[in-house]
Parts: structure tokens; C-alpha cells; sequence
């Protein structure tokens, strides 16, 4: 939820031609942090895998030039973004921040995505700073624990409000949104690491140590590298959510 936030100042800055998708964000914030976790609705969907939401095939980096435009094309009932209701637009703006973090994380820094792809695509994408994929890694971890806007948490009953297109599962995602919500206030990473409404997460001693020691051997973010991450899934999903509008 913390990117979705991001994205949020992101379009008021950066995007002045969407001033007025801006406005339905801010105006239908519940909607848009909802959205945020729409793709993980899976997980509460019967015959639902993660693929089915994520358009991730990491198998085939021969698809992965154009996944977007081809889900932008599968659901053209949402299209274009200007005509829809605003909160329909806020809920869209938090469920492409989820697609394009995801795409962009998983597709375009890694190192099998095809020349020609990487060759089309526009060179802030790829930020110098984050020249290896352990590095991305490491800022998409630092992402994770970062702490949400105090100014900006919801309650259960603000999502319990929202009106999501029913193409998305809205029961599915409800579920997973409001069980996110009890880590916006934290700042601790392990408090963190054990709200998961997707399965259960052990909060004895024991693991705690065994999580702490594997966590240290991780590689840290610098904050040149956390700030490259942000700029470049930043403009990955603006050009994203323009292609959607």
C-alpha cells in the first residue's frame, strides 16, 4: 500500500494531464488502497492462481513486451478510465499500481527480458542505480517496510463501502485489503513480516531469531536505490494507467 500512496503524490506531480484521475484518487482513497491489493484477491478465489492476476510468466520472457497492453485489451469494459465512475477510477488506479509494481519488479529488471523489449522501452525504466537484480531485490524489501502515511489509513468500514468492479472479486479482495490494514500503523519490520492475511505467520521466539538472522544476511537498500525503485515502477505505471485512461 505504500506504493500505491507514492503513485498517488506521483499524479499530482508528475501527470498534470490526469489532474482530474488525481482528484477521484483523493476523493475515493478507500477505493484506491483497495485496488491496491485487488491482484492478491486470487488467493480467495476458487480455480484462482497467481498468474490469473498478475500476468506474470516468468517462464516465457518472449511474452512479457506488450503483457499489459494485452490485459488493458481483456477488460475494455473498463476502458477508457476517463468514463468511468470515480471510484471505479480510484479502484483501478490502486489495482494497475499493484500490476505495474509487480510487472515491472519481476519482468522488466530481470536479466532474461529480451533485448528488443528493453531496447523500446523508455531508459527512466531502468534506473542506473539498481544495476543488478539483487539490488531491485533489496530496494523492493526496503519497499515493504517502509511505514504508510499516518494521514492516509482507512477503516474496515471505509472498505467495507467500496463498490469494485465484480470482474475483480471485490468479496476476495475486501478480504485481503482489510486484513493488511493492522500493519499501516507499524514500523517494526518483523511486527511487519507477521501481517499476512494470506496465511498464518508464527510469532514465537524461535522464529523470530530464525527470521532476524536470515533478514541480516540480506542485502540493504541505499537510499540513492530505494529512490531509483520508486522513480522507475513510478513511471512504468504511469505509462500504465495514460495507456488506460
Amino acid at each position: 500500500m505504500v506504493f500505491v500512496s507514492n503513485l498517488r503524490d506521483a499524479l499530482a506531480r508528475e501527470a498534470p494531464e490526469l489532474a482530474g484521475l488525481g482528484r477521484a484518487v483523493t476523493d475515493h482513497w478507500p477505493a484506491a488502497l483497495m485496488g491496491s491489493e485487488g491482484p492478491d484477491g486470487w488467493f480467495f478465489t476458487p480455480g484462482k492462481k497467481r498468474p490469473d492476476t498478475h500476468i506474470l510468466d516468468t517462464d516465457e520472457p518472449a511474452t512479457w513486451a506488450g503483457a499489459m497492453d494485452r490485459w488493458l485489451d481483456r477488460h475494455r469494459d473498463l476502458r477508457p478510465g476517463r468514463e468511468q465512475a470515480p471510484e471505479t477510477q480510484a479502484f483501478m488506479v490502486g489495482y494497475l499500481s499493484h500490476l505495474g509494481l509487480d510487472t515491472w519488479g519481476e519482468q522488466y529488471q530481470h536479466p532474461d527480458l529480451p533485448a528488443a523489449a528493453r531496447a523500446a522501452a523508455p531508459v527512466e525504466w531502468f534506473p542506473e542505480q539498481l544495476g543488478d537484480r539483487d539490488r531491485v531485490r533489496a530496494a523492493l524489501r526496503r519497499l515493504g517496510e517502509e511505514r504508510f502515511p499516518e494521514e492516509r489509513s482507512v477503516t474496515v468500514e471505509q472498505l467495507d463501502a467500496v463498490r469494485a468492479p465484480a470482474v475483480f472479486e471485490p468479496d476476495a479482495v475486501r478480504r485481503v485489503a482489510v486484513g493488511i490494514l493492522p500493519s499501516l500503523p507499524l514500523s517494526d519490520p518483523w511486527e511487519i513480516s507477521r501481517v499476512n492475511p494470506l496465511r498464518e505467520t508464527p510469532r514465537d521466539e524461535a522464529t523470530r531469531v530464525a527470521w532476524q538472522r536470515e533478514r541480516e544476511k540480506l542485502p540493504q537498500a541505499t537510499d540513492a536505490e530505494y529512490t531509483a525503485l520508486l522513480a522507475g515502477a513510478t513511471a512504468f505505471t504511469l505509462d500504465l494507467i495514460r495507456k488506460w485512461w
